[in-house]
């Protein structure tokens, strides 16, 4: 029996509640006391903007999409923070939780962990966003039934790493329909040989609710994918 990364095979089923909303105070290992949850109710009493109305002005403001927010408090100021990505670029916005100010932080030129990209990048209609590290010479995929055998690693946008074929040396076998939907996608119209960088939006991936404690809420995630063969189609 061959070993495969569990990243790969649980076909992602988004939920749709909305942004997750994480406070920067952590109850999740001591129950918290009656003044601790007065304190908190005192803190989001103050909130005027909504997590949603915060997330709208973040995109408008940049053009992007909203990977992440948390709820702070900055010189006793409610606030959202909020992570927001698009077009190969990031930038983190702090949205005033009373006026709806944004304030907005690029980061650096974007850079992806794993191979760097020299090539250009295509987005499908899905959302998908790819490009070929690599060309390959052999056949491509008939069907999303077609079984592959890949060598792969993929990271959160942060860079952490947690998975890898590679790191193993033991590359994963599985039906194309039996993964997540971006990798169905992405790997399905690549040619043995070949190798790819997806970028993968949450929702062609683990969903609203990510994979816990490997796969965060709403994570956008990176594979580097070389196909190595097409075992049955």
């Amino acid at each position: 029996m061959f070993r495969t990364s569990f990243a790969l095979l649980v076909l992602a089923v988004p939920v749709a509640i909305g942004l997750p909303l994480v406070l920067e105070r952590d109850h999740t290992t001591v129950v918290p006391d009656r003044q601790m949850i007065t304190q908190s109710h005192r803190e989001l009493s103050a909130v005027k903007v909504s997590l949603t109305d915060a997330a709208a002005a973040a995109a408008r403001e940049t053009g992007g999409v909203v990977e992440s927010a948390q709820f702070a408090l900055v010189g006793g100021q409610p606030v959202w923070k909020l992570s927001v990505w698009g077009a190969e670029k990031g930038w983190r916005c702090v949205v005033d939780a009373q006026s709806g100010a944004v304030a907005m932080t690029e980061f650096p030129p974007y850079t992806f962990p794993g191979d760097a990209v020299t090539g250009t990048w295509t987005t499908t209609a899905s959302g998908l966003r790819y490009t070929d590290l690599k060309p390959g010479t052999g056949p491509v995929p008939k069907s999303p039934r077609s079984q592959v055998k890949v060598h792969y690693s993929g990271w959160l946008l942060d860079g952490t790493k947690f998975d890898s074929s590679l790191d193993r040396n033991d590359p994963a076998t599985f039906p194309l329909n039996g993964v997540i939907s971006g990798w169905t996608e992405g790997v399905g119209s690549m040619q043995v040989g070949a190798k790819r960088k997806l970028v993968i939006p949450y929702d062609l991936a683990y969903g609203e609710r990510g994979r816990p404690p490997t796969i965060p809420a709403r994570a956008t995630l990176v594979f580097d994918v070389e196909l190595l063969q097409i075992v049955s189609d």
